[in-house]
């Protein structure tokens, strides 16, 4: 029962627009994502899937996306992400996937799931999108919108209405300002993020978060698709 994570799959069965336009390394990223993905990941593990899933507009047609993850080993939860437009209510969502005979795909949005490690430890997976950070002053639409994935946040990790020994965080942007406030406020082990395209493999942009970490946690990671090589990452 291992727990992996990945981010910004950009999947496009469903619409004309391969992320293979956006440089050499994407190209035929899904077929490197599956073969990655089968060759390590069992029916019982589950993969944290943090955003940008799909380039559809329409929940409707993601049909084919849903289809390929479903085709992936193991449990699915997956969160919101900034291209996710397709992205309805949890309700219309979770009825569209078990409409289709699709079982394996969770989506976290407003609430929270478990994972009980191999060594019985007890974590709560909670999340949201998150946004780009504005000032506080700031009167500006991102603001607001901002604001709004401070409450969701709150909702998702409020919503472990059991003891758990840890939480894990899944976010779409970077953690910033009062994201990182929040996360700081309860017993946070590992934090999620993708969005950040094309950085080199070597940058140590998940020490950049070491300063906002009090005795080693949380550990924060970026695990954008491309930054992974398109091979999710082992966490638990």
């Amino acid at each position: 029962m291992s727990l992996y994570a990945i981010a910004d799959l950009h999947l496009s069965f469903g619409t004309n627009k391969s992320m293979e336009i956006f440089g050499p390394h994407w190209t035929d990223y899904e077929r490197r994502l599956k073969d990655n993905w089968n060759s390590k990941i069992r029916q019982n593990d589950t993969v944290l899937i943090c955003g940008d899933i799909s380039w559809v507009t329409y929940l409707k047609d993601a049909l084919d996306d849903f289809k390929f993850l479903d085709s992936l080993n193991g449990r699915k939860i997956i969160s919101k992400g900034n291209h996710d437009y397709w992205w309805s209510t949890l309700s219309k969502n979770k009825k569209f996937v078990e409409s289709n005979f699709i079982h394996d795909i969770l989506f976290l949005h407003n609430n929270s799931y478990r994972y009980l490690s191999h060594d019985n430890r007890n974590i709560a997976i909670c999340g949201t999108r998150g946004w780009v950070y504005s000032d506080k002053n700031s009167q500006s639409i991102d603001r607001l919108t901002f604001e709004r994935e401070c409450r969701r946040l709150k909702i998702s990790l409020d919503s472990i209405n059991k003891q758990c020994d840890s939480i894990i965080v899944m976010l779409h942007y970077p953690p910033e300002g009062e994201i990182i406030e929040i996360i700081n406020q309860y017993p946070v082990e590992i934090c999620l993020f993708g969005h950040l395209h094309n950085l080199h493999p070597d940058i140590k942009i998940n020490k950049r978060y070491d300063r906002y970490s009090k005795y080693g946690k949380p550990k924060y990671y970026l695990v954008a698709a491309d930054f992974l090589n398109f091979d999710p990452k082992f966490l638990i």
